[in-house]
């Protein structure tokens, strides 16, 4: 939904502010945004085969 995208997106944003920790309800898409975001930044491509289910 929107807003479970909304809320990856601003966990994303959390992180690379410093926060430690965010609760959100869409688990596996909040830690494939983290994972992207994470791979983006350290200029390493992301591998769908290693998404969450």
């Amino acid at each position: 939904s929107r807003r479970d995208l909304a809320t990856a997106v601003t966990s994303v944003l959390a992180a690379q502010a410093g926060a430690w920790a965010v609760r959100v309800h869409d688990v596996a898409g909040t830690r494939d945004a983290l994972t992207i975001a994470r791979s983006w930044e350290e200029g390493a491509a992301w591998d769908p085969s290693t998404r969450s289910r």
